[in-house]
């Protein structure tokens, strides 16, 4: 009842301020006038309303005693704002230049709020984009800021498509204009698919068993990399990339680095064939038999002399690294039934070391794309083994861990008061995990420092010059 008469009380405020619209104010036509007004229900501190675009650059007005702020914005074309405040005061808005903006913002519960922005062509605009947060927060807050992580892909991304529909039916109603109607399809789209990217990370890092269906990335092979590059796109842009350059390497039967210049040829957009072309430098980085080739066609096309200099800096130091020396014994690991296991118990076999802990939300990361790197080498002569480095007093934590994110492989945790563990990681100049050591059937070392499980087509390239029958 109190809400619906607060609703009331807002529609009233609304119509006064309509009727109060100065119509003859000379407002100039590079930036937008805002006057507003916080209506909360018991405090009337004073605060700062902030409106911040979207290349991050702010304007700030202080609320005088009443609550009301105002003052200009310099704008020489329609943009979406970020406006915030104290008290969980936050929405999206859009504003354009030469116009006077009225917003009321009054406090229907505790830290909620309704927002209203009246002027000349934004009205309805901004009364969508309210109406859109509520949709997205709503279906997202059904299930739980956290829970929502523990949805499997298949609920994740029906989540998601109800999203989707839900704001493309809304926009489709309100009949806006067709300019900001193509833009807000366009950023519909684009949310889900940077949703999509970082479900499986978010969700392996707060360590939830995660599996993703086989049509989670579809779209992102149709996804068209000839665009402009901007901040919010890279996530989906580098994903797309990845997996449009393993497709056409498969399906061609090209090497992945022809397949990345193929698609890289194809675009047209400087700013997006520099982000591309610098994501290759991992390639370059990976001591792969490739590793030269990458860095030779990186330091050539990529015009970022701080960033070439530094690339070349590190591909001459993982240059020296001695590779093919066997390893340091590492003796006495237990698993998960307290018995000792020795790493040369796997002589024969190639081994895939992981390094992780269960306080490292990085390693939980990166469990998804390590099951579905163990379920695509199942049966090869290849084993994985990971090696927690868990303290003693959290070794209940870890076995509870290894349970609940149903972990496979072979599993076990270091002895601290063990100088052969110690030894061992120092040996590697282990300084971070996860961190990923490949020995060969010999017991040799393939490579100190292996490129993650996330790093799909370094260790597709490393483990197809192996002879993993």
């Amino acid at each position: 009842m109190k809400i619906k008469k607060i609703h009331t009380i807002t529609v009233i405020l609304l119509a006064f301020l309509s009727l109060q619209f100065i119509t003859s104010f000379a407002q100039t036509p590079n930036s937008v006038r805002v006057e507003g007004v916080i209506k909360p229900i018991k405090s009337d501190r004073q605060q700062r309303i902030s409106f911040v675009k979207s290349n991050f650059k702010r304007f700030s007005f202080n609320t005088d005693s009443d609550l009301k702020f105002s003052g200009d914005i310099p704008l020489d074309k329609p943009e979406y704002f970020e406006m915030s405040g104290m008290y969980k005061l936050k929405t999206t808005c859009y504003l354009k230049p030469g116009i006077k903006v009225k917003v009321v913002i009054v406090e229907i519960a505790r830290h909620m709020w309704d927002y209203h922005f009246i002027g000349e062509g934004i009205t309805n605009i901004n009364t969508y984009l309210i109406k859109k947060a509520q949709i997205t927060k709503g279906i997202q807050k059904s299930y739980g800021e956290e829970d929502i992580y523990k949805l499997s892909g298949v609920d994740y991304l029906n989540v998601m498509n109800t999203i989707e529909k839900q704001v493309g039916a809304l926009l489709e109603e309100m009949n806006l204009e067709p300019g900001f109607t193509k833009i807000e399809k366009e950023k519909l789209a684009q949310y889900k698919l940077n949703q999509l990217v970082q479900f499986p990370i978010v969700s392996g890092f707060m360590g939830y068993n995660t599996q993703l269906p086989d049509n989670f990335y579809d779209e992102f092979l149709s996804y068209n990399l000839n665009i402009p590059f901007s901040a919010h796109k890279k996530f989906s842009i580098s994903k797309a990339f990845e997996l449009q350059y393993l497709q056409m390497a498969k399906a061609k039967k090209i090497s992945v680095f022809q397949a990345q210049k193929n698609i890289i040829k194809g675009i047209d957009y400087h700013d997006t064939k520099d982000f591309l072309i610098k994501m290759m430098s991992r390639f370059a980085l990976s001591k792969m038999p490739s590793s030269e080739k990458y860095l030779k066609y990186v330091l050539k096309n990529v015009d970022d002399v701080d960033f070439t200099k530094d690339l070349q800096s590190k591909y001459d130091s993982i240059s020296s690294i001695n590779m093919g020396n066997a390893y340091p014994p590492l003796n006495n690991m237990k698993d998960l039934n307290d018995e000792y296991v020795n790493l040369s118990d796997f002589k024969g076999k190639y081994v895939f070391l992981d390094l992780w802990a269960t306080w490292c939300g990085p390693c939980k990361a990166q469990v998804p794309y390590l099951k579905e790197l163990e379920k695509a080498y199942h049966g090869k002569n290849i084993e994985f083994v990971s090696m927690s480095i868990d303290k003693p007093n959290a070794v209940d934590k870890w076995k509870g861990m290894v349970k609940k994110m149903e972990l496979g492989g072979v599993q076990l945790v270091m002895d601290h008061y063990n100088k052969n563990h110690i030894d061992f990681l120092e040996h590697f100049k282990i300084t971070g995990i996860p961190h990923f050591i490949l020995f060969d059937p010999k017991g040799n070392v393939v490579h100190p420092d292996t490129p993650k499980p996330s790093d799909e087509a370094l260790l597709k390239e490393l483990f197809d010059t192996l002879k993993l029958n």
